[in-house]
């Protein structure tokens, strides 16, 4: 690489995620990306799918009018144990991606999927679909740990936000198909139906199976695996042809291989390193916001009354299904909204909003709620005030789930960060499911919707810890992460920083800022340094 080109590497321009992504990228970022199908058909399905003619034909039991159904203790192992299968998949995600990576693990996942669909789909018993439903949620818990880890290592730091929401537009975009499929076997009697419904499952399957021999394998692991000429290879691929020219792509693997030398020496890669030193703060941060996504099962039922207004004669037979689009819709919505402002406002921008929001939401459901007769636009307007707090959800903390925690752990922890973070949202969700129909049943708690006081004041408290201590990473390389965390910094402090690592002049250019005369220096010297490393 010639020193002759440094006068390349200054330029300046604003990052154009069509221009800077090549085709290689945009087919690997595709082909993984639909993992999250996988997630999202899954969650939406079931909900319904449990109250079709011809799924409780199957597995239900008559009763003296012949009507089917399943007893409630059925319906609540078919809604908890599958939780089990996700925590499993979770902690079986990190030593395999670690010593086998991301496209292995893919492959593993859709092996898993597999499985679990044939097993509910060959079953006719509702413990043996049971199963096969919670073996398909240990790979959708190892898909979770896949993609956002891959995408992350792979897109320039600059459209990285974008990229990894798309993991949660396409999981939404999948909670519609999985809705329409619903309502198009809604009038099936027969067990063809829900056959048809769980079979589609497998068509997202296919379509990773088929792609990803082709995809790029994750350079940063393929570093921290010792193979430097497949990395640079891989980065390359990944690179536009003026970085690749302008010898900016062995910058940046040099960047990465400084990280991973110098965290060897402080690191020992075991939990309990997420527990010390600067790592322990980083762990406080994707605990917290994984903590703060199980706020989003709140919006599901919030008042016995809006529940009853929703299932009354009129709204049922005009608004049911409209109801259940609209919030899919409404998720689909927040989430591109998200993708298009998160790499421009940034992530703190995005939550901070977001919470204000909920809260507003909230505390505007609960005071309604505190009616004693409210009228039919007033239960109208609860319902709206639901559906826009499932935009703000989606739109704050639950679209960034997956992207904080891959850019805010240090690179040689990054799947373990991931696989706690997962851990912290399960566990959350349940317990936010199970306190929720105590809190607003009437032979118990009887708040209604004036559980969402108690809810808005955890958003009100999650939205102040947010301000002092969420970390702005907006256009940080992951190396360039450890920097900033490593010079003890305050939260909002971290989007003025500058780093002097050589991996924060590679994010840098790709930013396309300007260098000045010292990075220039710098740069042309490693690049010497590097001309006659290679002689």
């Amino acid at each position: 690489m010639a020193a002759s080109k440094l006068g390349r590497l200054g330029s300046s321009g604003s990052h154009n995620i069509l221009k800077t992504t090549v085709a290689k990228a945009w087919y690997a970022l595709i082909v993984f990306n639909f993992g999250a199908v996988l997630f999202g058909y899954d969650v939406a399905i079931f909900g319904s799918l449990q109250v079709t003619k011809s799924w409780l034909g199957t597995f239900g039991s008559p009763n003296k009018q012949g009507v089917y159904s399943i007893t409630a203790t059925q319906q609540s192992l078919l809604n908890s144990i599958p939780w089990l299968g996700k925590l499993f998949g979770i902690f079986l995600s990190e030593p395999l991606n670690e010593r086998y990576g991301y496209k292995t693990s893919m492959v593993v996942a859709c092996a898993l999927q597999s499985t679990g669909v044939v097993v509910q789909m060959a079953g006719r018993h509702w413990g043996i679909f049971c199963a096969g439903r919670t073996i398909v949620y240990s790979a959708i818990g190892y898909m979770e740990n896949i993609v956002p880890l891959y995408v992350g290592e792979i897109v320039y730091p600059q459209s990285r936000g974008f990229f990894i929401a798309c993991y949660s537009l396409i999981m939404s975009a999948a909670q519609i198909w999985a809705n329409g499929s619903i309502q198009g076997i809604s009038h099936y009697t027969t067990e063809v139906g829900w056959l048809i419904v769980c079979g589609m499952q497998l068509i997202p399957v296919v379509f990773i199976l088929s792609g990803i021999r082709w995809c790029p394998s994750s350079p940063r692991w393929l570093l921290q695996k010792g193979r430097h000429d497949e990395a640079l290879q891989a980065l390359a691929s990944l690179r536009t042809e003026e970085d690749n020219q302008s010898g900016w792509v062995d910058m940046e693997i040099r960047s990465v291989q400084e990280a991973i030398e110098a965290e060897k020496m402080t690191v020992n890669n075991s939990w309990l390193d997420l527990f010390k030193g600067t790592n322990f703060r980083r762990t406080r941060v994707t605990r917290l916001v994984s903590f703060n996504c199980a706020k989003a099962n709140f919006s599901e039922t919030p008042d016995r009354r809006v529940v009853v207004h929703r299932q009354s004669v009129d709204w049922q037979s005009s608004q049911a299904f409209l109801y259940t689009l609209i919030k899919s819709v409404v998720s689909l919505v927040a989430v591109f909204c998200v993708m298009l402002l998160v790499d421009k406002m940034g992530r703190r921008f995005c939550i901070i909003s977001g919470c204000f929001m909920q809260c507003v939401f909230l505390y505007l459901l609960a005071g309604m709620g505190m009616a004693a007769n409210p009228s039919k636009a007033e239960l109208n307007t609860m319902v709206a005030a639901i559906q826009l707090f499932t935009f703000f959800c989606r739109f704050s903390v639950n679209a960034l789930a997956f992207l904080i925690p891959t850019e805010v752990s240090s690179l040689t922890l990054r799947k373990k960060t991931m696989a706690l973070g997962c851990v912290v949202d399960v566990i959350a969700a349940f317990v936010v499911t199970f306190v929720i129909p105590y809190l607003i049943g009437k032979q118990y708690a009887n708040l209604s919707s004036k559980v969402g006081f108690i809810f808005g004041g955890f958003t009100t408290l999650y939205m102040i810890w947010a301000i002092f201590c969420l970390p702005e990473l907006k256009d940080r390389s992951l190396e360039e992460v450890d920097e900033l965390f490593n010079s003890k910094i305050w939260a909002w402090q971290f989007s003025k920083y500058k780093t002097k690592s050589l991996a924060g002049m590679v994010a840098h250019h790709q930013a396309g800022d300007v260098l000045g005369k010292a990075q220039q220096e710098e740069v042309e010297a490693t690049q010497t340094q590097e001309i006659k490393s290679g002689q």
